[in-house]
């Protein structure tokens, strides 16, 4: 790690067979040669990030059978092959964070039955489509921070999603009885309301900051999300909290971050149904002295 190589003579680890654990982060890599990792059958963690790469051949990481993690993350790479990763069955994550990539073929990973971790944050997506992927029954974490998305479509298996620093202003659910969410931050898009987030009922941790809400309704919140512990909604135009029409208390919520938005003082009042907070943040609102 951290010695310039830029490239790598293709029989440099040929007889490390017992080689476990490679990382080549930080060392100027503008290629990696077909063949570079044959007959590392044992290696289950490789790291390129910080690199140079941005043209990965077909049968660059062939032979890795045992592979668990992979991070490719903050090169140049604008493409992959659809058939790059194909000989990795056993990839658990994957870093792709901090690459120029504009689209992913939906083959991509149709060898990986057990993805659990992708990490897409900071590249050039417009859309991303969870459950038209192979993967879409065996993820449970997703990063699409900072790209372009103006749609995401998600999966009912899906636990941690956050999209944060995009176009955003609903998601996408496939029909189905059940979802696993329970981490979602959508900060910094432009969702108006929340309503798409609402059958998430297993949400624990809840971050919409620096969205248009205008409004937000405690009372459904506390209705739709009874597990939900934190919830950030600061930087969000907030003027009301709704009607508080019902009397249900909410048993879980203990972090509450309702800062810098437009609340008066009837409206901050409206917290009281939920008894359970441990912290609460209001400053910066319409709130008299």
């Amino acid at each position: 790690m951290g010695n310039p190589l830029s490239s790598l003579d293709v029989t440099v680890f040929r007889n490390l067979y017992a080689l476990t654990f490679l990382d080549l982060d930080n060392t100027t890599l503008t290629a990696l040669p077909v063949g570079l990792f044959d007959g590392l059958y044992k290696l289950e963690e490789l790291y390129l990030c910080n690199n140079q790469l941005s043209d990965l051949k077909n049968g660059t990481f062939r032979e890795l059978y045992t592979l668990r993690i992979l991070d490719l993350s903050n090169n140049s790479i604008e493409h992959l092959d659809p058939y790059l990763f194909a000989d990795m069955p056993k990839l658990k994550e994957i870093g792709l964070s901090k690459n120029k990539l504009t689209a992913l073929d939906d083959r991509l990973f149709a060898a990986q039955l057990g993805l659990l971790v992708l990490h897409l944050s900071n590249n050039r997506l417009v859309s991303f489509d969870l459950q038209a992927m192979s993967y879409a029954r065996t993820l449970f974490f997703l990063d699409l921070d900072g790209n372009r998305l103006q749609s995401v479509r998600i999966a009912p298996n899906l636990e941690f999603l956050t999209v944060d620093d995009n176009q955003l202003s609903t998601l996408q659910l496939p029909d189905s009885d059940y979802y696993r969410m329970t981490t979602l931050s959508i900060q910094n898009n432009s969702f108006s309301s929340l309503e798409s987030t609402y059958r998430f009922d297993r949400l624990v941790n809840l971050n919409v900051t620096l969205n248009r809400l205008a409004a937000i309704d405690l009372a459904l919140i506390a209705e739709q999300f009874p597990r939900l512990n934190v919830f950030n909604a600061s930087l969000a135009g907030i003027e009301s909290l709704g009607s508080l029409a019902t009397s249900h208390r909410h048993k879980a919520l203990q972090h509450l971050d309702l800062s810098n938005n437009t609340l008066t003082d009837s409206e901050i009042r409206k917290i009281d149904q939920f008894p359970k907070l441990e912290s609460f943040e209001y400053g910066g609102n319409r709130i008299r002295k």
